[in-house]
């Protein structure tokens, strides 16, 4: 079930319902919403292909072979890896684009500077909402649901499990 938790994309709006049964309901949506929340996702889906380009090239095998594998350049190898390692911790594009090899992510990078122009050029807002509020309701089926508790499953992307009490009729009138 997690992995389906993780692979799952949300358009806009949307959740899936886990269960269904004594009058609760169990949801698995996101809680961060707007064109701003979609370059977010693409912004930090860019970090996560970069440092995955990084971490492979450190473990490459074959960059021994490839600079032609001498003592002298032993050194140079262990100074190559050191500066990819300092990479991982980069957060900013401006850091990995200074970066010495650069070059190894080269599309990344202007996906990643495309994106920034959008994020600029956007004046709408990114909403979320605050779960907690007890005014705060589901509807679904024509039912009012009110949340009982959530958990946050993945806070990288905001997927939020919900669990909500369906409303009786009597609050209505």
């Amino acid at each position: 079930m997690v992995r389906w938790i993780r692979e799952t994309e949300f358009p806009e709006y949307a959740c899936r319902i886990i269960t269904n049964s004594n009058n609760e309901i169990e949801i698995i949506t996101r809680n961060f919403f707007g064109k701003v929340a979609e370059l977010e996702n693409e912004e930090n889906e860019i970090k996560r292909k970069i440092k995955k380009k990084i971490r492979e090239e450190i473990n490459n095998p074959n960059i021994e072979f490839d600079l032609g594998y001498d003592e002298s350049i032993e050194e140079q190898i262990t100074e190559y890896k050191q500066d990819l390692k300092q990479a991982l911790q980069f957060t900013k594009y401006e850091e990995f684009a200074e970066m010495d090899n650069s070059h190894l992510i080269g599309e990344e990078l202007e996906k990643w500077q495309e994106i920034s122009r959008e994020k600029e050029n956007n004046t709408e807002s990114a909403v979320s909402y605050d779960l907690g509020r007890p005014d705060l309701a589901i509807l679904w089926r024509k039912q009012l649901y009110f949340i009982s508790s959530f958990d946050y499953i993945n806070n990288y992307k905001l997927t939020v499990q919900i669990r909500a009490r369906k409303c009786p009729l009597s609050l209505y009138y």
